[in-house]
């Protein structure tokens, strides 16, 4: 099978869905349509049979596809992790030598001395601090990232942040961070 040729790709304004038009495929495009001009200029201008549209609100089936691209924007490791791995490293470095002195002292022994001791637990807590807190910083980015997005989409759009917490709340497979950003958006 011959591999397929794309002419257009063409960007969704309101859930930033991408479709792909194959070479050949015949596009209306107007290039001097904006967002915010009236929807009825833009369909008169590309697909005029369509006749007089009417402005709608979005509808629940809409706003979760906004928000589900949203949470696809924000992967897991999404951000600047080197922070939580230098601040995980120290912190458990710290606590490491600390608990490896202890034990020491109480009879716990895994190295001939305290200072060996002390040192085999600060290498081995400090690599698990550099990984936990890498991950938990990361993280934390990628939620603050994907909270922005939801934020502006509200206001973007002008959406009800009621339906779009009613869509989040019957969608079990939304994360609770998209609760936290509509909840602080703005109303319409």
């Amino acid at each position: 099978m011959p591999p397929k040729e794309t002419d257009h790709i063409v960007t969704c304004n309101f859930c930033e869905t991408s479709f792909v038009f194959g070479k050949g495929d015949e596009l209306a495009v107007d290039t001097e349509w904006r967002r915010g001009d009236p929807l009825q200029a833009l369909v008169d201008s590309t697909a005029p049979e369509f006749g007089e549209v009417e402005e709608l609100d979005p509808t629940d089936e809409q706003v979760l596809g906004l928000l589900a691209n949203i949470k696809r924007q924000a992967p897991f490791l999404t951000g600047e992790a080197l922070p939580g791995i230098i601040l995980g490293a120290i912190g458990v470095v710290v606590v490491g030598v600390l608990l490896g002195l202890l034990s020491h002292a109480l009879g716990v022994e895994c190295a001939p001395d305290s200072v060996k001791q002390a040192v085999i637990s600060g290498v081995g807590g400090g690599f698990l601090g550099s990984i936990v807190g890498g991950l938990l910083w990361a993280r934390r980015g990628a939620k603050t990232q994907g909270r922005a997005s939801l934020s502006h989409a509200i206001r973007k759009h002008k959406l009800d942040t009621g339906q779009v917490a009613r869509v989040i709340d019957r969608n079990p497979s939304m994360p609770g961070w998209l609760r936290v950003a509509a909840s602080g958006g703005a109303t319409k």
